[in-house]
């Protein structure tokens, strides 16, 4: 059994998260990760361990960061050069960093790179202390993003798979984002009923399915009331998974699932449940297979509305 080191030390805040869809092609989100690093000149270290070609993956992520300002770095950890995730230069290198991008491919490498015996390497070690002191923006793109999470993670399947089979998943990720479970590139592969699937058999309450060249954005990730904030072409699908599925006749079947879609702009407060309209209008109003229903009206020129505090299950937007 993999046991995660997630100790809370140094200041209540911990850094931010840019957790992105896959398919990273808005400059916005791009120019968003510099921004929360430090801005021009940023340093930011890239680890593609999860890659099939971790250093060209790389060669790709630091000329991307570098077109837009800032200074990234290459971190040689994958599964031909575990050792280097104790390699003493390396880990001194985290102190300088304004932020750490995970690149994407296969989400269960980055726990053979960066785990030793279910623990915390010496690099995993250092990136973690300083994200909880919050001096450091964790981002990553499609399996950099689904290995954030603490809950299950998501390592396969499809929601076609539901009704006859579980879907397949490690015990955690890396443990940086504690609100729920992790999908990518979800509307574009039609993810909901798998992220459903795999919520309901481990008893977890929230799920995020995150879009294409979207971005879930939070702030203060490991305090009492997360804040987050979609930023993108697309959206985010959040899932309140309340009851248990059952297997019948017809295979397995759930109900009482509470969805709502989060758009560009959109941004919604889980401690205080208090969801906040963004300004683009044109965004669908349907996603997967649930309907949203309207949220609340925005009047030109003034600031997005704030949702009263109530039960998610309640609010409006989302439906049982």
């Amino acid at each position: 059994m993999l046991v995660l080191s997630v100790a809370l030390i140094g200041r209540a805040q911990a850094g931010s998260l840019v957790m992105v869809g896959g398919a990273l092609e808005d400059e916005r989100i791009v120019r968003e990760i510099v921004r929360r690093a430090g801005g021009p000149g940023a340093k930011i270290g890239i680890l593609t361990s999860s890659s099939g070609d971790p250093s060209g993956s790389g060669a790709f992520y630091v000329e991307l960061f570098g077109k837009y300002g800032a200074t990234p770095e290459w971190i040689p950890v994958d599964r031909d050069h575990k050792a280097n995730n104790r390699d003493p230069e390396l880990v001194g290198k985290i102190a300088g960093l304004g932020g750490v991008f995970f690149g994407g491919g296969d989400q269960s490498r980055y726990l053979d790179c960066l785990l030793e015996d279910g623990k915390d390497s010496p690099l995993l070690a250092a990136i973690r202390k300083r994200y909880v002191e919050g001096d450091l923006v964790l981002a990553g793109t499609s399996a950099g993003t689904a290995v954030m999470t603490k809950s299950r993670m998501i390592t396969g399947g499809k929601s076609r798979d539901v009704y006859d089979k579980a879907i397949p998943s490690a015990l955690h990720g890396l443990g940086f984002f504690t609100q729920g479970l992790l999908d990518t590139h979800f509307a574009q592969r039609k993810r909901q009923a798998r992220i459903v699937r795999l919520a309901s058999d481990h008893g977890v309450q929230w799920a995020f399915g995150v879009d294409e060249n979207t971005a879930l954005i939070v702030d203060d990730p490991l305090g009492k009331n997360p804040r987050m904030r979609v930023l993108g072409k697309n959206g985010v699908s959040m899932f309140r998974v309340k009851t248990p599925g059952t297997v019948g006749a017809r295979g397995w079947s759930i109900k009482n699932v509470g969805v709502t879609y989060l758009g560009d702009g959109d941004r919604y407060h889980l401690g205080e449940k208090s969801l906040f309209l963004g300004v683009d209008t044109k965004r669908p109003k349907t996603i997967g297979f649930e309907r949203r229903r309207p949220l609340a009206a925005r009047v030109p020129g003034k600031p997005p509305g704030k949702m009263p505090a109530k039960s998610p299950g309640k609010m409006p937007g989302w439906r049982p």
